[in-house]
Parts: structure tokens; sequence; C-alpha cells
């Protein structure tokens, strides 16, 4: 049963400790989300550095059996999906350090929509993953039945 928080309910007052807390949190993911973005910028290299490698390796070796362009892109597009949830945990850290400094409930309200955005991407992609894996699987067993006929 979801509440309906309105304008009339209750502040919340934050604790000592729940401040504390989120400095924590803050800082743990401003340190993630920099790693994410150097993670992604290692990706692009390496779409680049594959794309060029198989495309070389291609001309002395026709058994490949996708050009090296084909891996590059999908590389790149993988960086890209990766891109919005360091994107938007990166905010959060932003948005939070500058809540807890200069006490703002709207930068900290910046901050939380930052941390819902977040995982509502991680959350998507998960379902979208599982769906692709259910598929997958049942194609694998969809030919291997037709296999043994």
């Amino acid at each position: 049963m979801e509440t309906n928080y309105t304008e009339q309910s209750p502040k919340i007052e934050l604790l000592q400790e729940t401040i504390q807390n989120l400095n924590e949190t803050r800082k743990w993911t401003n340190f993630l989300s920099i790693m994410g973005f150097i993670f992604i910028g290692l990706m692009i290299l390496i779409a680049f550095a594959v794309s060029s490698m198989m495309s070389t390796m291609a001309e002395s070796e026709s058994a490949l059996p996708f050009s090296g362009t084909v891996l590059g892109f999908v590389y790149l597009i993988i960086a890209f999906i990766y891109f919005f949830p360091i994107l938007y945990l990166y905010r959060f850290s932003k948005y939070t350090k500058k809540a807890l400094e200069t006490q703002n409930s709207n930068d900290l309200n910046e901050a939380f929509k930052n941390l819902k955005s977040h995982y509502r991407f991680m959350g998507i992609i998960t379902i979208v993953m599982i769906a692709l894996y259910a598929f997958i699987f049942l194609i694998g067993i969809a030919v291997g039945f037709t296999g043994m006929m």
C-alpha cells in the first residue's frame, strides 16, 4: 500500500547521525561515480582499439564471424547506456554535498530525485536483462528440441 504524502504532511527533521550517514554515503557515491566515468572513458577507448585491431585482423584472417566495427559499436552502446546511471549517481553526490553545506532542502530534494532516477534506471535495465536472458534461454531450449528431432 502506497502512502500519499501531501504538502500538509509533517516535516522531517534529520538527526545528526542521519546527516553523518548521508555525508558518508555521498562520499562513496562520489567515488563510485568518478570511477564509473573513468570506466566509461576506458570503454570508449577500448571500443575504438578493438574495432581497429579486429579490422586489421580481418584483413589477414577472414575467419572472424563479425567485423571489428560491430564489436566497437556494441562497446559504445554499452558505454552510452552506462553513462546515465553514473550521471544520476554523481548528481546525487553533488547535490547532497551542497545541501549539507547550505542546509537547503531544495538541494536535498534534487539529490534524492537523482538517486530515485538512478535506481529507476538500474531497475529498468535489470528487468530488460532478465527478459533478454529468459528469451535467450527459451530460444536455446527451442533449438535444442529441434536438434533432437
